[in-house]
């Protein structure tokens, strides 16, 4: 161990080395001796035997046992962390899985064993409380399912109304007389096999490990540190299958498949986005899975949370008001080159991925493919999967209002998802190597951390083989303060990390997104983001909630303010080239929902010309919101002691921090 003198005041225990003959290279230290120990639950990828191939474990009940990096339930974690921390919920819980088999029986297929096939789900995650009942029940293993299937009803005003004028005609098992669609659908949890995913992106497993681990803000150590383990659970959302007719004919490739790989749109989908066709194709999709349903066959809507390109919803504010600014309209390149000065890349989206979920279902062939998209289309074919036709939104189902955008994805459909930084075409599934692996950072050196004032004058020991990530002169910030320069900015940006001040970056989940395309060199992180024009379109505070400490805990009030050219706020960190981001944005949106055209038509609403204009469509403010915790002022709302909550957080999430 090392002596308790040289620990911070807050270390619950002494550090402690723990040595494994498959990682005797490897010296681990750790204040949670607890939370660590390297007795992996075997694991053989692409093994046709589900014994043999072994679980998925990425709980803490046994942490030894632990074959993953990562925890289950992605950024939902936190939330179970902190439930445990207020004891809301039982820290040695387990679930009763009774009765929460899947509803209809879903493979095996050969893709299920055939190396490289399915490298980003656990083919197996559906069923292991079968598989392993009897090791779950004697108490020697706790896994969870990483995919869960059921039934359900989909219910929509547009469909509904393809209905009522005759587009799509009842059939009482499929599709109900009042517009229902009957479904069955399954939820899936990201599980990536490291090597396969490594291949799958053309890059060396150990470049991207690393490139994970560094450009997430240190998320996951064991990214780095354990080679060993092969399965990572990525902190990001995952997709959900929607399936209209018999499952049991997807597999066939003489039935009719209508397949759609849908990207989430939040404001499109949920709010009616005026501008966007993101739920008209969506609309569409579930239209042709219908009719492919009621030939016999099956049609899949595939929903993917890949919001705003992958690039997040903060993101995708920010570029939406330097848009409006530049009025730019339909150019391809130029909203491309728009987006890649804003967020450093017009795309990240994870193509190469997107066709193991389809092959979990056993297809070989599609029939038709509601598509525009030339990067997916050739990402299934890619992956084997034959396509007999694909259909694109028909013209008739555009508003005005979506043309300009309808036109900019059908000429980027066009253009290839290849990295854009200079580096060569990468396959979807058999990329070429996007460079050597970079080289470990030497250890530790230069200044020591400045001591804080009030605190004991113990000298600190960091070891870490990341020695340019290692925060060691943090920039201030004083949460509550009333002046902005006195406050300072939340610095959770990596091009200067020893000014961070802030655990973890930015843009939550999508922050994995944005290092696989560093991994990939689709994204340059040496070029700085420029911000210009993206200042929120309108004024919002200073309140005199603002500056109390304990009033505003889990968001940054001035988060909004912190790009502006003349912030006060930023002042410290442009002193010393410290680039800072908003985890506000706020954007003008237009958006049409049936269900206010409804209203309009009936009585309920009226039309001013203003805020709500004939047709239905509502002019509104949007803010999109980045969590960001005070950790001191979240523990007192939480009623909790901050240094217990720290420990949850971290041990609950696989170590995320």
């Amino acid at each position: 161990g090392i002596h308790p003198s040289l620990l911070p005041p807050w270390a619950p225990g002494p550090l402690q080395m723990s040595l494994h003959p498959s990682t005797r290279h490897i010296i681990k230290l750790t204040t949670h001796p607890s939370q660590f120990d390297v007795e992996p639950e075997p694991i053989r990828w692409a093994k046709a035997d589900p014994h043999e191939r072994g679980p998925v474990v990425a709980t803490v009940t046994h942490p030894g046992r632990r074959n993953a990096v990562g925890a289950h339930s992605g950024t939902y974690s936190v939330y179970r962390a902190v439930a445990l921390a207020a004891h809301a919920s039982p820290a040695g819980f387990r679930p009763d899985f009774t009765n929460t088999l899947p509803p209809c029986q879903i493979g095996p297929h050969p893709a299920w064993s055939k190396p490289g096939a399915i490298v980003s789900l656990d083919p197996w995650g559906h069923l292991p409380q079968e598989i392993f009942a009897k090791r779950m029940a004697s108490g020697e293993l706790d896994v969870r399912p990483t995919i869960s299937v059921t039934r359900s009803h989909l219910d929509l005003p547009e469909i509904k109304e393809a209905v009522s004028v005759g587009r799509l005609t009842p059939d009482a098992k499929f599709l109900m007389a009042d517009g229902a669609v009957v479904t069955t659908k399954a939820a899936i949890e990201p599980v990536w096999h490291l090597p396969g995913v490594a291949r799958r992106f053309g890059v060396e497993e150990s470049h991207l490990r690393r490139v994970l681990y560094e450009h997430t803000g240190g998320m996951f150590p064991e990214l780095v540190t354990r080679a060993d383990l092969e399965i990572f659970l990525p902190p990001i959302n995952g997709l959900t299958i929607y399936m209209v007719g018999d499952v049991a004919t997807i597999p066939d490739p003489d039935a009719p498949l209508v397949v759609r790989l849908h990207d989430e749109s939040y404001d499109a989908e949920l709010f009616g986005s005026h501008a966007s066709t993101g739920r008209l194709w969506l609309v569409y999709g579930i239209e042709e899975c219908v009719r492919a349903a009621q030939a016999g066959g099956c049609g899949l809507i595939v929903y993917a949370r890949q919001e705003g390109n992958a690039l997040g919803e903060v993101a995708k504010f920010l570029v939406h008001n330097a848009r409006a600014k530049s009025q730019q309209g339909s150019d391809v390149r130029q909203r491309e080159e728009e987006t890649e000065r804003v967020t450093g890349a017009a795309d990240v989206r994870l193509y190469e991925l997107c066709a193991d979920p389809l092959l979990w279902l056993g297809i070989s062939r599609i029939h038709t493919f509601v598509t525009s998209s030339g990067a997916k289309t050739r990402a299934v074919q890619a992956a084997g999967i034959e396509i007999i036709k694909t259909v694109k939104l028909p013209a008739s189902l555009l508003p005005p209002s979506a043309i300009a955008e309808a036109n900019f994805k059908e000429e980027r459909s066009k253009g290839s998802f290849a990295a854009r930084a200079g580096s060569n075409p990468v396959s979807p599934l058999f990329g070429s190597n996007n460079g050597p692996p970079v080289p470990p950072a030497p250890l530790l050196e230069g200044p020591a951390s400045p001591r804080r004032s009030g605190a004991p004058a113990h000298r600190f020991i960091s070891l870490t083989s990341h020695a340019a990530q290692f925060s060691v002169s943090p920039l201030p910030v004083r949460w509550g303060a009333a002046e902005p320069a006195s406050r300072g900015a939340v610095v959770a940006t990596l091009a200067h990390p020893q000014h961070r001040n802030a655990i973890g970056t930015h843009n939550g989940p999508y922050a994995v997104y944005r290092a696989v395309g560093i991994a990939k060199q689709i994204i340059d992180p040496s070029r700085p983001l420029d911000l210009q024009s993206t200042e929120p379109v309108v004024t919002i505070g200073p309140y005199p909630s603002w500056y109390n400490a304990d009033a505003i805990v889990a968001l940054d009030p001035w988060g909004a303010m912190v790009s502006a050219p003349d912030s006060a706020l930023s002042t410290a960190a442009r002193a010393r080239g410290v680039s800072v981001q908003p985890s506000i944005a706020i954007s003008r949106f237009e958006a049409r929902m049936p269900e206010i055209v409804e209203a309009l038509r009936e009585g309920r609403l009226s039309a001013d010309g203003t805020i709500l204009r004939e047709g239905g469509v509502v002019s509104c403010i949007k803010a999109s919101i980045e969590p960001v915790w005070h950790l001191p002022g979240i523990a007192r709302r939480f009623k909790l002691d901050e240094e217990a909550l720290r420990r949850k957080l971290f041990e609950h999430t696989g170590g995320m921090f």
